[in-house]
């Protein structure tokens, strides 16, 4: 009966452990909950969402070590618009512990410039574990690298997307995308009409593992 008793109360135990060591994602409303990105950005955790509804957000918005999901209402109706400031509209670092996610968001405007950031005008991922899909980049200028999306040192699934009148403006490459020493696959993702100084003004890597299917480059 003892043995009985000790056994039993271990399993009570061992249950009631296990519960609390449980966690849940949360979902952060922009800007129901928190009036802008960043904000809730700064209060997610890794597997949270942040979710953004439909507007156009004048915002630089900077997740560094976090694995969340940045996520819109579509490209063409949740937008971030850099035409206000100077700099890359949205920068993705530091994220080795599972992955963050970008989705359904359009970034136009963006202006990665000397002394600020020269690479990656819409978005610009390094040291990261990055997946963008669905979104759209459209008329974002970098001086450097990647006018619309620029990944160093980054594994990324980019799917999705499109890529429009992006352009590198001084040295480099890549108008539309540039990947550097990375390992990416890009799917069903439309580049039209982007320009750099350089070489691939639709897409350029570098040094990289890619895997292109389904793409269209006009």
């Amino acid at each position: 009966m003892g043995r009985e008793m000790i056994m039993h109360r271990s399993i009570a135990s061992a249950i009631v452990l296990g519960t609390a060591s449980l966690s849940f994602a949360a979902t952060l409303e922009v800007p129901g909950d928190y009036a802008t990105i960043q904000s809730a950005v700064d209060a997610a955790v890794d597997g949270d969402i942040v979710n953004i509804a439909s507007g156009t957000y004048a915002e630089q918005v900077d997740i560094t070590g976090k694995a969340i999901e940045l996520r819109g209402e579509g490209s063409s109706s949740t937008t971030l618009d850099g035409t206000s400031f100077v700099g890359t509209i949205l920068k993705v670092s530091s994220v080795s512990s599972g992955t963050a996610v970008v989705r359904d968001l359009g970034f136009i405007n963006g202006s990665a410039v000397y002394p600020l950031g020269p690479d990656g005008g819409g978005l610009y991922g390094y040291y990261s574990n990055l997946d963008v899909h669905d979104c759209s980049f459209w008329n974002n200028v970098a001086e450097n690298w990647g006018g619309g999306l620029n990944l160093f040192q980054c594994t990324s699934a980019i799917t999705g997307c499109e890529f429009s009148e992006n352009a590198t403006t001084h040295w480099y490459d890549g108008g539309g995308m540039a990947v550097r020493q990375s390992s990416i696959s890009v799917t069903s993702c439309n580049f039209t009409d982007n320009t750099a100084v350089g070489q691939g003004g639709g897409m350029l890597f570098m040094a990289s593992d890619v895997d292109i299917s389904n793409c269209n480059f006009t």
